[in-house]
């Protein structure tokens, strides 16, 4: 069946125009923050290029300005998709190769896939809402994510439009909430406005949706870190080049480099030029000033303790096959990126992700350790160590002694229950 899009959007259009609310085009500025974060955020089907919603809106009240990200679909079906845990799917990876009509691979095994967001409205709108809240400045503490879609119901002449809408927000650790049931766009004219943008502010995932989140990211976590030493480990020149614990000291260094400082700004991307005949501007060097940076932050770390990481990590990061550039970009810039854009986003304090014990879980094949055919690690799952920490009754006025820790599993679903003990008990005057 041929796709009815441009006949969405324009009913959707004449909705916006008809409630008296300002829109703007695929291609019209709505203000040169959103503008700019839509033409530096990767694009919806991967890589450079620029992001172009259907339709943009800015909700504005006297003290609240939403931005709004509509995309249209014109197929029966590309409404919305979500994954098995019922959350927004965005980015996926290839199962097996793809391959073309004449036998060449387009995609290998493992690779991201972004035909969700291509071809789901709800899952486009989300992405270029994620390009807004996600971008450097966070000047927006929330945007609203909406898919519309129409088609011609099959046997009859009736023309079926529907529409899903999302929030992303901050407070929600930018995972995306569904707002309600909704037939048109009528909550964003003006005499509905108000009342609808303080429905948002209550709108708060529920104990199961965070626990999920939290599920997923560490699901997500111990993947990435896996990922980041097969390719380690298969590269002909860092299995010569690098000894085991280098690549441990590589990874954890480079979490360091991500981590923010109180007072200074994030280390980006584009600090790292791949300049090569300056040994104090190498990639490597300026990682490596900023981890001394962030260590000296830490007042309680004495300078000894700091000389001695410092010491641990030059060797990896001073390496000259990392530090070289290839194509524009040294492979230590794109593990940093890695790192920072898909590591860092799964540490998550509120949510008490189990980030060091995830992280410990997957070293554990870089470490080498005397005896290690005998040293097998497995964490304890976090739902056997909360089930635990219940059991023993904990609370806000417990003390709790793990005499065998290893990542801190146990301590970490303890505090879990003690922090949320005290919320319930100890009230606000």
């Amino acid at each position: 069946m041929a796709s009815c899009e441009e006949k969405v959007e324009r009913l959707f259009k004449n909705q916006l125009e008809g409630y008296g609310v300002k829109f703007f085009f695929k291609t019209e500025s709505i203000n040169s923050t959103i503008d700019e974060a839509l033409r530096t955020s990767e694009s919806k089907s991967g890589g450079k290029g620029n992001n172009y919603p259907d339709i943009k809106v800015l909700l504005q009240t006297s003290n609240k300005t939403i931005p709004v990200m509509i995309e249209a679909k014109g197929t029966k079906g590309a409404l919305i998709k979500l994954d098995k845990n019922n959350a927004v799917e965005l980015v996926t990876t290839y199962t097996s190769d793809s391959k073309n009509k004449a036998g060449e691979i387009i995609h290998q095994k493992g690779d991201p896939n972004y035909s969700t967001i291509t071809k789901y409205a709800l899952n486009g709108a989300v992405h270029y809402a994620n390009a807004i809240i996600k971008y450097k400045d966070k000047l927006y503490d929330d945007v609203l994510a909406i898919g519309i879609n129409g088609f011609e119901e099959d046997g009859t002449q009736d023309f079926v439009t529907e529409i899903e809408v999302y929030l992303i927000s901050a407070r929600n650790y930018f995972e995306p909430k569904r707002v309600g049931d909704f037939k048109d766009l009528s909550f964003l004219k003006d005499s509905n406005k108000e009342q609808f943008i303080k429905n948002l502010e209550t709108l708060f995932l529920t104990e199961e949706e965070k626990e999920n989140l939290k599920l997923r990211k560490e699901i997500d976590l111990e993947k990435i870190v896996k990922e980041i030493h097969q390719s380690l480990y298969d590269d002909r020149d860092f299995k010569t080049t690098l000894q085991t614990n280098d690549k441990l000291y590589l990874f954890t260094g480079l979490i360091m480099a991500c981590l923010d400082i109180e007072g200074v700004a994030s280390l980006e991307l584009s600090a790292l030029k791949g300049e090569i005949d300056d040994p104090e501007n190498t990639d490597g060097a300026i990682i490596l000033k900023r981890i001394k940076r962030f260590l000296k932050s830490k007042n309680h770390i004495n300078t000894e303790k700091t000389d001695m990481v410092l010491r641990n990590l030059t060797g990896a990061f001073s390496t000259i096959v990392l530090n070289t550039p290839h194509n524009g970009e040294s492979y230590l810039k794109k593990l940093f990126k890695k790192v920072k854009n898909d590591v860092m986003p799964c540490l998550i304090p509120e949510l008490h992700v189990d980030f060091t014990g995830k992280i410990f879980n997957s070293l554990n094949d870089w470490v080498q350790i005397e005896n290690d055919k005998y040293n097998d690690v497995v964490l304890t799952p976090h739902y056997i160590t909360k089930f635990m920490a219940k059991l023993a009754r904990t609370n806000k006025d417990s003390f709790v002694w793990d005499s065998a820790m290893g990542s801190a599993g146990f301590l970490i679903s303890a505090m879990e229950l003690m922090i949320q003990d005290a919320k319930d008990k100890i009230k606000k005057f």
